[in-house]
């Protein structure tokens, strides 16, 4: 299994595709490498990143929360 992370693009050009370019192109290069499953992560808060992996078909499998405490 393949995994791909931290796809991010500068604030000025959220909202126009290219994180949904730059992960077509990952899954690209993966399935060209003959790897056949691919896992991401992705912060339960991020909704546009959420709709993007979505949109391409990845599912949910763990949900994993991190904890911070200031003292």
């Amino acid at each position: 299994m393949g995994e791909h992370e931290l796809t991010a693009t500068a604030r000025g050009d959220r909202g126009k595709g290219y994180a949904l370019l730059a992960k077509l192109g990952v899954i690209r290069a993966a399935a060209a490498a003959d790897v056949r499953e691919l896992g991401t992560a992705n912060d339960f808060e991020n909704l546009p990143m959420l709709a993007v992996n979505r949109r391409l078909g990845y599912r949910a499998t763990v949900v994993r929360g991190e904890f911070e405490l200031s003292l």
